[in-house]
């Protein structure tokens, strides 16, 4: 009796979507060079914009593509912090050039 419970319990327990989860490795995928070219472009026009000092250039940008989903103040709130993140190594630099 003990080994058919047992045998019940180890059935059920493989045939759940839990263990099949646990048990999925996914692949590993190695981008294509289209997209390899369209990224190194992106983060060369981004450093472009951040030698420029287009910190609210970029702040945009960077709120388009990581808050679909933000409310318009959420949107509001992280353009500026992201803007006020991005101005402090430029002030740094105006110092320094200015020395």
């Amino acid at each position: 009796m003990r080994v058919i419970a047992v045998t019940v319990l180890c059935a059920v327990i493989l045939a759940t979507p839990v263990a099949d989860a646990q048990l999925f490795h996914p692949e590993i995928r190695v981008p294509n060079a289209e997209a390899l070219t369209a990224a190194r472009k992106m983060a060369a026009d981004l450093f472009s914009k951040l030698k420029e000092g287009k910190s609210e250039e970029i702040a945009k940008w960077i709120v388009v593509q990581s808050g679909a989903t933000w409310n318009a103040s959420t949107k509001i709130q992280q353009t500026n912090d992201f803007r006020s993140k991005l101005d402090i190594p430029t002030a740094e630099n105006n110092v320094r050039q200015s020395r």
